[in-house]
Parts: structure tokens; sequence; C-alpha cells
């Protein structure tokens, strides 16, 4: 036995790693809208199956409704939760804002009695720096990204037929059936992370109630949002609510909004890989370390690029 043969399935195993890698980097790099377009197709496509099929709706015609029904429902939520969060926590932010440009000043005072340099920490250098013009820049990229990604799936959906023949005609049958068997495994990924945030957004809101936290139920649905940013997410809610508990000496709801924090990101990264480990067959261990490795590398698009290779490499090893 040779080199290649004795080594056989950790040379096919990193053969489709780099597959894995450069096709996703590509995606990122050149094609931004991939991955709006396949979450798109995810939650317009049993509208659009239903109207088509069950009310017998002019498939254009499905498609449109479909696509506007999902963005108005974005637009609707992220509307409402703008207004209540400008309404009810206004004076909390500016309280927060108080506090932080009083440390600023602290810090300013200490960093000129010790004569220490280019320590000038000030709301105007933040504003003066690129940040506003980045956050512009990123803010139309988004858009256009956005707007994009609605045509090509209204085209999608439209042809998806024609679109289905072709690819039977350009691929064998064995690599269509490989692509569809991807594509429901991708689907179930997608489902389990959509009942996690369903449950994480639950098991937020409880806590918050328990604690006693002014509009529990408001807070609970934006960290649900928020659950899908992997790591950075909730904690954009719960630092500043840790600070304005901390402002009033709450140290007993500080202390319990912590360990709340810390108890639903464990608590979550058990129950993805539990749950995604059953669906798929894969061992708990892998899924784990996947998930992180895929997130690291990937960002969110790794919460799916991780397990999508687990089990490719699993369908040839074994």
């Amino acid at each position: 036995m040779n080199v290649i043969e004795k080594y056989d399935k950790i040379i096919k195993s990193l053969f489709i790693l780099c597959i894995f890698i450069g096709c996703t980097f590509f995606l990122k790099r050149y094609f931004t809208p991939a991955f709006a377009i396949i979450l798109l197709i995810f939650v317009c496509n049993p509208i659009y199956n239903v109207l088509h099929r069950k009310f017998q709706f002019n498939d254009k015609i499905a498609s449109i409704i479909s696509i506007l029904f999902i963005n108005f429902t974005v637009i609707f939520i992220i509307y409402n939760l703008g207004n209540c969060i400008i309404c009810n926590y206004g004076d909390k932010i500016n309280n927060i804002k108080d506090s932080f440009m009083d440390i600023v000043g602290r810090l300013n005072e200490i960093f000129k009695a010790f004569n220490i340099p280019n320590q000038d920490f000030s709301i105007s250098s933040l504003i003066n720096s690129n940040l506003i013009k980045e956050g512009a820049r990123y803010t139309s990229d988004g858009l256009i990204i956005y707007f994009m990604s609605n045509i090509i799936v209204y085209f999608i959906l439209v042809d998806k037929e024609n679109i289905r023949k072709f690819l039977n005609n350009l691929f064998y049958k064995e690599n269509m059936d490989i692509l569809i068997n991807k594509y429901m495994d991708l689907k179930n990924i997608f489902v389990i992370e959509a009942k996690l945030v369903v449950l994480f957004t639950i098991e937020t809101i409880i806590g918050f109630l328990i604690l006693g936290v002014d509009n529990a139920i408001l807070l609970g649905l934006i960290c649900g949002i928020l659950d899908l940013l992997p790591y950075i997410g909730t904690i954009i809610v719960f630092i500043p609510l840790i600070l304005s508990e901390l402002l009033h000496s709450n140290y007993i709801v500080v202390i319990g909004l912590t360990a709340l924090y810390f108890m639903l990101i464990i608590t979550r990264q058990i129950m993805e890989a539990k749950f995604i480990g059953d669906k798929l067959e894969l061992h708990p261990l892998a899924l784990i370390i996947s998930l992180y490795i895929g997130i690291k590398i990937f960002g969110i698009l790794g919460v799916f690029i991780g397990p999508m290779y687990v089990i490719t490499v699993k369908e040839f090893i074994t």
C-alpha cells in the first residue's frame, strides 16, 4: 500500500476543505448577494408554492406577492422595533451617553496628569474619523445587494422549473442527486436555526421578566433578531442593560443579567449541536468544532458552511 492509498481519506477531506474554503471566499468577495439570495429563497419559496399550487396564481404574480410579503414584513418589524427603542429607551441611552462622557473626561484628565500623549478620547474624534463614511458605504452597498437579491430571487422562482431542467441536462444524474441532497441538508440547518432563534427569544423574554427588566418582551424580540449574529449579537442589548442597572446600583440585577447572558450562550451552543447533530446524524463534538471554526473564518456564513463540510466529508469517507 503506497502513501496515497494509506492516507486516501485524509487527502480527500483536505481536498474538499480547499473547495469549500475557495468557494466561500469567492462568494463573499465577488458575489456578496449569494447569502441573501439563499435566505430569500428559503423564506419566499413556501409562500410561492402555496400561492402557485393551492390557489393557482400565475407564477409571476405568485413570485411578486411572496417577495413583497417578505419585504413588507421585514420593513414592518424594523420600523416598529426602531420606534419602540427610540420611545422607550431614549432616556436610558442619554443617561448611558452622559455617563460615558463623564468616564471619558476623567480618562483624559488622568492621561494629561501623567503626560501620556495621543490619548484624546472624544466624540468629535470619532465623528471626524472614517467611521461615518464607512458606515454610509456599507449601508448603501447593503441596500444595493438586497435590491439585486430580490430581483434574482424573482427570476429564480419564476423559472425554477427551467433552471432545474437545465441543471439536469448540464450535470449527470448522480451529481444532481448530490446537489439536491446538499440543498436539503442546508434547508434542514436553516430550519433548525430558525427554531433555535424562536426558543432563544422565549428564554430571553422569560429571563428578563424574572429579573424585572422594563419592556422585557420588546428587548427579548430584539435579542432574538440579533441572535442571528454570532457572538456579538445579543451583547449589544445586554451591555447597555448591565451598564444602566450598574449606574442605578442594582447589583443583584447586574449579576442576574450577566448570568443570563452566559447561560443563554452556553445552552444555545449545546442545543444547536444536539438538534443539528440528531437531524443530520452527526456527532455533537464534530458539529461544535465545525461551527466554531466556521464562524471564526466565515462569520455568520460559518453557521451553515461548517456543518455542510462535515456532512460532505462524512459521506465521502463512509
